[in-house]
């Protein structure tokens, strides 16, 4: 848990930082209850430039899982690059 005294950009970096690696284990373990802790109810899912589907995210979870029942998979984080303005924030790793 990180420490509640740091400066509030740190603190949204760290907790943007756990929710990628919150997600990368939820795909590698086929744990889609972990998933659903990612994802905010009003979520979409595209994953149709490797072959999935789009939708909502709670319409297609399902389906993903199907599609990923099976494969072992592996993710790692490196590079994590994190943009903060005011209330917004996006991230690519």
């Amino acid at each position: 848990m990180p420490d509640r005294s740091l400066p509030p950009y740190v603190l949204d970096r760290l907790e943007i930082e756990d929710l990628l690696i919150r997600y990368c284990t939820a795909i590698d373990e086929h744990d889609w209850e972990l998933m659903d802790t990612v994802f905010l109810p009003d979520a979409l899912w595209d994953s149709t430039s490797v072959g999935g589907t789009a939708g909502a995210y709670r319409e297609t979870r399902s389906v993903q899982a199907e599609q990923l029942d099976g494969l072992v998979m592996f993710h790692q984080l490196s590079n994590i690059a994190v943009s903060i303005e005011g209330e917004r924030a996006t991230a690519k790793s």
